[in-house]
């Protein structure tokens, strides 16, 4: 699969992929009225790639709803279990000084178990 994209809109993030960084962004904000189905969305995307052996899921969100935390927890349990082979590791952008998103970048990576670098902006 090539590189593929999903447009922000005024409350969803932007998606996108590099096939040749192996890269997944998502950025903006996310406080989706369906968090459920526009994360399904993202996770039937990258479930389509084939052959991942390494991906870097990049986060940089102007905000983030909980709806949204709890669907980007199952997206990365989902393609955990679809890419059980793939080495996958997280970023967290993140403002100086918000501990919040700083959690939340935490709990991604401890309940998904994948490695987490917190980058501040």
């Amino acid at each position: 699969m090539d590189n593929f994209s999903i447009s922000a809109t005024k409350n969803t993030p932007s998606v996108i992929y590099s096939s040749t960084e192996k890269l997944l962004a998502i950025t903006g904000k996310s406080y989706p009225e369906d968090a459920r189905t526009f994360y399904l969305k993202v996770t039937d995307q990258v479930n389509q790639i084939p052959n991942l052996s390494a991906l870097k899921i990049k986060f940089d969100f102007e905000y983030l709803s909980s709806s949204s935390v709890a669907c980007i927890l199952q997206f990365l349990k989902d393609i955990k279990i679809q890419h059980s082979s793939c080495l996958i590791k997280l970023e967290m952008l993140h403002d100086l000084g918000d501990d919040d998103m700083i959690s939340v970048g935490d709990n991604f990576s401890q309940l998904s178990g994948f490695s987490l670098e917190l980058l501040p902006r």
